[in-house]
């Protein structure tokens, strides 16, 4: 067994002992899940091209690496999920996210949403689909710079196309957020990459992407926003697990030494002076509920890391590696945005 192994079964927490035999781990129905799927690592070839394309990795490549022909597998550390809780364990994780210019949260104050939050559009999240269509094959060609960089699913910042005029792909998420509007009616819109708030929006005044200066937003005072898939009418999966991770996240945060970190999970009050303000917002859809626990790492410069197969065991080693170490986890790694510039955020962690 390669050195290099070794490290990543050490930076995971867990030895190499072989799986064990499901009915040896079996415990009474709600109890907590202590059988151990297997957590396939990332070829050297694509840990290779991952580094080629300026991705810092967490783990460094050891000198016998460049001789090593073992496929590199673990079991998954499943604590703190429910017993029944399954997942699709073998399908390769990197090159499963798509590319987008703009991703807009609607705020909802639910944590499930019906199957297709844009298909009512009399509701901001439809009315908002309406004024930004998905793009067509009949449509003018996306942002060209919105293209994958080296191994799939890896792309640059997401940058607001401009000459010639272009459609911009706008995905749109309902979020747990809470609306800061005194109209009842009227939701709260988180704009990424701009990170900005919306207030007040209704489905007679959704904005067209870009904003114009017509509207005016308000800056995000969060050092960082983590999103996390619950949408239950798509796939309980992803319900069971986003609770579960917003709490083991919370800890982890609560843990760092040295600094105070405040977890949001409302967005309803901009004012806060918080030196390390982490919003944290479960929402619809995002792709790949097979994957469950789904998560997404925005940084305030445009750059996103998406993760999946998340287990509450990794929180702590996210929260220390990705959000204060600015390392990418490669076992977890769906793709993402601009993951070389992670550390050009002004932030003082």
């Amino acid at each position: 067994m390669s050195a290099f192994f070794n490290a990543l079964l050490a930076r995971t927490n867990i030895t190499s002992s072989p799986t064990p035999n499901p009915s040896e781990t079996s415990s009474p129905s709600g109890s907590v899940n202590t059988q151990l799927p297997t957590r396939h690592f990332p070829s050297l070839d694509t840990l290779t091209a991952l580094r080629a394309a300026g991705v810092p990795l967490s783990i460094e490549s050891e000198a016998d690496c460049a001789t090593c022909t073992q496929t590199c597998s673990a079991p998954i550390d499943m604590k703190g999920y429910p017993r029944a809780f399954s997942i699709d364990t073998t399908t390769p994780l990197l090159g499963t996210i798509k590319p987008f210019d703009y991703l807009i949260l609607c705020s909802s104050s639910k944590t499930d949403w019906p199957r297709d939050v844009c298909e009512n559009v009399n509701q901001v999240p439809g009315a908002l689909r309406k004024a930004n269509p998905k793009p067509t094959a009949d449509t003018p060609k996306l942002n060209a710079e919105i293209k994958p960089r080296g191994p799939p699913g890896i792309f640059p910042l997401p940058k607001t196309p401009t000459e010639p005029p272009q459609p911009p792909r706008v995905s749109i998420l309902s979020s747990s957020h809470i609306s800061s509007s005194e109209d009842s009616n009227a939701e709260s819109l988180i704009i990424l990459p701009n990170w900005v708030l919306l207030p007040d929006v209704t489905s007679s005044n959704v904005p067209k992407l870009p904003l114009t200066s017509s509207y005016k937003p308000t800056q995000l005072p969060h050092n960082l926003i983590i999103l996390l898939c619950s949408h239950k009418t798509r796939d309980k999966r992803c319900a069971i697990a986003a609770p579960i991770l917003r709490e083991a996240l919370t800890e982890a945060f609560e843990a760092i030494e040295g600094t105070d970190w405040r977890v949001d999970t409302r967005a309803d009050d901009l004012s806060s002076t918080t030196d390390h303000l982490v919003g944290i917002f479960q929402v619809s859809h995002s792709g790949g509920h097979k994957f469950a626990g789904n998560m997404i790492i925005f940084f305030p410069n445009g750059a996103s890391v998406w993760y999946g197969r998340v287990t509450p065991s990794d929180c702590e080693r996210i929260v220390q590696e990705t959000v204060i170490g600015h390392k990418i986890i490669p076992e977890l790694l769906k793709g993402g945005f601009g993951l070389g510039t992670i550390k050009s955020n002004n932030l003082d962690w």
